[in-house]
């Protein structure tokens, strides 16, 4: 048998994703454990005009300003 160490709930701010998060926090609390959120989104495309100079918008993965 293995022993509860962390809820993982995972959201996508959707209804159902909300009700994900408070089933498993009302989940961990009875448990006595843990509980870790993820928050799941849709990538939004990189705009050309943030990418640096030489580099292909497809290609890169730096940090927008």
């Amino acid at each position: 048998m293995f022993e509860l160490e962390t809820v993982l709930a995972a959201t996508d701010c959707s209804q159902h994703g909300s009700n994900a998060v408070i089933t498993g926090a009302d989940f961990a609390q009875r448990a006595g454990v843990g509980l870790e959120v993820v928050s799941i989104v849709e990538p939004v495309p990189v705009v050309e005009m943030f990418v640096p100079r030489g580099e292909h918008a497809s290609e890169y993965h730096g940090t927008l300003p």
